[in-house]
């Protein structure tokens, strides 16, 4: 293990602190690391000086500035009877690294980079890492001794070397008795270089194919704790997702769309069983008047009309009221999907033509009146019943007074609600009666469908001139999905057991982060609920630490009928450990982070 260590100092002949180290130490150093066989010196500098020589040496490796990548893979210079590997890089970021063919035969980072991240690590399976220890741009780091580098490489044996700061031989003996100390730990997981680079290339293909990788912006890399989290999932069953050959207990449920688990073997029987029989026709089916007739009898509407898409649910409920009430503006508040008509008074809106379309706060009823005040022709409010704060205050039924007062419909978005909240969906569970409502999401338990229903005199504009047909509507094997829920979740206790499950999560997690001394709290109902942190790096890190215990998190947190408290107790353990590495590194969680800060996305917490 001695042979992976490169002992230096911030320039050599100085030590830390930019004092002078005497000739006489400098020569106690080069020969302690001789009689124990350490054969590499660093002797640069952390601000680009010149090459200092230091006498016979076998072999001495240069990271002094500007180093830069080089195409020529020179492997080796002679400087005078010296050593020095030039074809090189040094960086300060991960993202820094020229990820491509060609790569740097070896990488300079610093140890708080080193320490923290997936992608350095695998890195190493096909160049050379060196980790400088404990400066960085020239300036000791408080939290990294030389000691912890030492237990650092030995833990990682793909670290090609490690730069060990001493000061003096004292300093170097005290690391040296530590590593031989701990040379019986062994540590055997090996990389796999072409099957990373396979992956590599994999991603870099998707981004040249498809925008951003994705076919949903939430999915994105730098949504989760990128180069932690993989860009794929392979496959899920039940509570679980895999990727890279690891399990991971999951609470993103495809988004929201996945509520008896992933592949439920009911629900997939009966969408082969359709598949067999034909999926589309020039004719409806009867099924379609089946799966309406269930709507009917377990939501507060009349008439139902199927689509794919929450956004196309919300667009269609919009175009309907307009279309019954011969008026334009509407009054929203909530997250309501891409289409143009929500899309407009969004940040990332660039190509929507910005309509008569005005957003109010969740449970501040005075804002809603306030638009009303302001505008005399609305044609509807569209909102979601909740998202994690319950309504205070009789808030919804302010809100449908309000709509019946200025002769505008109300249209609850029940998109993420339906067929989560206990009785099925919010309107039931706080009873209140929209005209209109929107569903989707978890309907099909990841099969594309979605509805828009509502008062049969409301619905009936679509008799008339009010356009919305879908091809796609009468598709059978997802209607057959959409049945064998409504089948399921009649005959077992599924909102019972999401709330259950969520709120043995959510109550354990107030308990350790308050015992902890973290300012962070979960919040929103069980089926779904949300972590919210004074810090987003605190949450990444909270996240990524969670995710090596094998518990997936995201932006979108749901509970699932297939988790159990088998997986709520191993999420828990999750949390336990992931808060008590917050408190550990108070003051400075960011040297956890392995890589950026997810970012937020599109959808407001409200």
């Amino acid at each position: 293990m001695l042979d992976r260590l490169v002992i230096g100092t911030a320039n050599w002949g100085r030590d830390y602190n930019g004092h002078n180290v005497s000739e006489k130490e400098q020569d106690l150093i080069m020969e302690y690391m001789k009689e124990v066989g350490i054969e590499w010196l660093d002797v640069a500098t952390a601000y680009g000086t010149e090459f200092i020589g230091m006498g016979e040496f076998p072999r001495i490796i240069k990271v002094n500035k500007p180093l830069t990548f080089s195409t020529n893979h020179v492997d080796d210079i002679q400087i005078g009877h010296h050593k020095c590997i030039v074809d090189g890089l040094s960086v300060d970021k991960v993202t820094e690294i020229p990820i491509g063919i060609d790569l740097p035969k070896w990488v300079e980072f610093p140890y708080s980079i080193m320490n923290r991240s997936k992608a350095v690590l695998i890195l190493a399976g096909f160049t050379k890492l060196i980790a400088r220890s404990i400066f960085c741009k020239g300036k000791a780091l408080k939290y990294f001794s030389p000691q912890e580098c030492i237990d650092f490489v030995l833990m990682n044996p793909r670290i090609n070397k490690v730069i060990i700061g001493v000061d003096s031989v004292d300093q170097l003996k005290e690391n040296v008795a530590h590593l031989v100390k701990m040379e019986k730990f062994e540590y055997n997981e090996e990389v796999d270089t072409r099957k990373f680079l396979e992956k590599v290339m994999n991603w870099n293909r998707t981004l040249s194919l498809i925008p951003d990788g994705v076919q949903t912006l939430s999915k994105m890399p730098n949504k989760y704790v990128d180069g932690v989290y993989p860009k794929y999932i392979s496959h899920g069953k039940g509570s679980k997702v895999y990727a890279e050959g690891k399990e991971y207990i999951d609470y993103t449920c495809g988004l929201g769309a996945i509520l008896l688990g992933h592949a439920n073997e009911d629900v997939n029987q009966a969408v082969f069983e359709q598949a067999r029989k034909g999926n589309l026709f020039g004719l409806p089916n009867e099924s379609e008047t089946l799966l309406a007739e269930k709507i009917v009898e377990h939501f507060p509407v009349d008439k139902v009309r199927f689509i794919k898409t929450g956004s196309e649910a919300t667009s269609a409920a919009i175009k309907i009221a307009r279309a019954y009430t011969n008026k334009e503006t509407i009054l929203c508040c909530g997250y309501h999907g891409w289409h143009e008509w929500y899309n407009a008074t969004t940040p990332k809106n660039k190509g929507s033509v910005k309509g008569k379309v005005y957003p109010f706060k969740y449970n501040d009823i005075s804002s809603l009146r306030a638009l009303f005040r302001r505008h005399s022709k609305v044609a509807a409010v569209i909102m979601e019943p909740y998202v994690y704060d319950a309504p205070e205050n009789n808030f919804l039924e302010e809100v449908r007074r309000a709509c019946s007062q200025n002769n505008a419909l109300f249209i609850l978005d029940e998109v993420v609600t339906g067929f989560r909240t206990n009785r099925w969906c919010a309107a039931n569970e706080f009873k209140v009666i929209p005209d209109l409502m929107c569903l989707g999401k978890a309907m099909g338990n990841g099969y594309a469908i979605s509805a828009v229903a509502g008062k049969a005199d409301v619905m009936d504009v679509l008799k008339g001139d009010c356009f919305v047909s879908s091809t796609f509507g009468g598709e059978l094997t997802s209607i057959a999905a959409a049945l064998k829920v409504f089948d399921l979740i009649e005959k077992r206790g599924v909102f019972t057991h999401l709330q259950h499950m969520g709120d043995r999560v959510k109550t354990n997690f107030n308990i350790i982060a308050g015992n902890e001394g973290i300012k962070a709290e979960c919040i929103g109902y069980g089926c779904r609920t949300h972590f919210k942190f004074d810090d987003p790096v605190e949450k990444s890190v909270f996240w990524q630490e969670c995710f090596k215990k094998g518990v997936f998190f995201g932006h979108a947190q749901f509970t699932g009928f297939a988790h159990d408290l088998g997986d709520a107790d191993n999420t828990i353990v999750a949390m336990r450990h992931a808060l008590r590495m917050l408190r550990k590194y108070v003051g400075h969680v960011r040297d956890l982070l392995e890589i950026d800060a997810a970012e937020e996305t599109q959808r407001l917490v409200s």
